[in-house]
């Protein structure tokens, strides 16, 4: 078993982050130091994390394979599931606490209970992790076993989410045991960060 390996961007440029995570795809090592540069508000944040590397060429998404199970097994180990509660205001209806699956500068996907909102329904959805208050409408309705999925489209674009959910990543990240994120004592297996 190959030892740990040293993974470092230098400079001011996003591609080196990129070029980072490329070599974190295609290495075999048990673990990596990797230092992530992320771009907020202007400023950069390095931050040296330690995650379980994956070779994603041992799952069939190596370069020799097709382009559409490369793309699906790349998004599967480059996202970082978290769990945020969210409260949301479906017209006159009284607010319902909800599990946040989902978020982005123009949507979100939430789960809910048992309250299934017709398509069309005006939201107003309360984040208080990431200070944000965003209106929209129901997009579509999953029922689901373990409760109802609702898609939300925002009426507007709301560049400051991603930055907000970056802080939260690290907050978590720092306030949690051992460095890793709540929830997962001692960090647990990791997917990814950013």
């Amino acid at each position: 078993m190959p030892g740990p390996v040293r993974i470092s961007t230098s400079g001011s440029s996003p591609g080196n982050c990129g070029a980072a995570w490329t070599a974190l795809r295609t290495t075999t090592a048990s673990a990596i130091r990797k230092k992530v540069i992320a771009w907020n508000r202007g400023a950069v944040i390095l931050l040296e994390i330690t995650v379980e590397a994956i070779d994603v060429r041992d799952e069939g998404a190596g370069a020799d394979a097709p382009p559409e199970r490369r793309g699906r097994a790349d998004r599967k180990y480059a996202r970082e599931y978290i769990v945020l509660r969210a409260i949301v205001f479906f017209d006159d209806e009284p607010p319902l606490s909800c599990g946040l699956m989902d978020v982005s500068v123009a949507g979100a996907k939430v789960k809910l209970d048992d309250y299934s909102p017709e398509i069309g329904t005006k939201v107003l959805l309360q984040i208080d992790a990431l200070k944000v208050r965003a209106r929209g409408k129901v997009l579509r309705v999953f029922p689901t076993p373990s409760g109802i999925e609702v898609a939300i489209k925002f009426d507007q674009i709301y560049n400051n989410i991603p930055g907000r959910l970056l802080e939260y990543k690290l907050r978590s990240f720092q306030d949690s045991p051992r460095g890793g994120v709540q929830g997962r004592p001692g960090g647990g297996k990791r997917r990814g960060f950013l």
